[in-house]
């Protein structure tokens, strides 16, 4: 059954139109904004085409990025975009973005850790690839419900 003005991916989550398109849009400007801007050297070492992606010079948001899809990739594509969306929507990829919750607690860093998971605000300053880590930890465990982000809705 299809509802006029729906797609599968609508009815299945129950999303709006705009919603979809504000996803695939940050999704997009991510994918395309990793392949252009990301220099590639191509492994002398090999007779296939293996690119590796060289650190050196890229921003600290073009090594968030890579960290997240490294984490993410082996869950697939349709994962990988979610993590960059919902992690996008919940601190606009900012390692020192903090929120404090009517129920008293905080949240911080790029996934917005939350206090009840045992950190400190100290032990994760510093080191966003210890708050990927542990997001992506406790997202093995729970899934995205820990995360009510407009990019990680259910």
């Amino acid at each position: 059954m299809n509802r006029k003005g729906t797609n599968q991916y609508q009815i299945k989550w129950g999303l709006r139109a705009d919603t979809w398109a504000s996803i695939w849009f940050i999704a997009f400007v991510v994918t395309v904004g990793i392949w252009m801007l990301q220099p590639t050297i191509i492994s002398p070492l090999s007779d296939s085409q293996n690119i590796v992606y060289a650190t050196e010079g890229k921003s600290e948001l073009q090594q968030i990025v890579d960290y997240i899809i490294h984490k993410w990739e082996k869950h697939g594509r349709t994962e990988t975009v979610k993590a960059l969306s919902c992690f996008i929507s919940e601190s606009g990829l900012r390692p020192e973005a903090y929120n404090f919750n009517k129920n008293g607690t905080w949240d911080y860093g790029i996934a917005q850790w939350n206090q009840v998971h045992g950190q400190t605000i100290e032990e994760l300053r510093g080191d966003w690839k210890k708050q990927i880590d542990l997001a992506y930890r406790l997202y093995t465990q729970r899934g995205w419900k820990p995360w009510y982000g407009a990019g990680c809705s259910k």
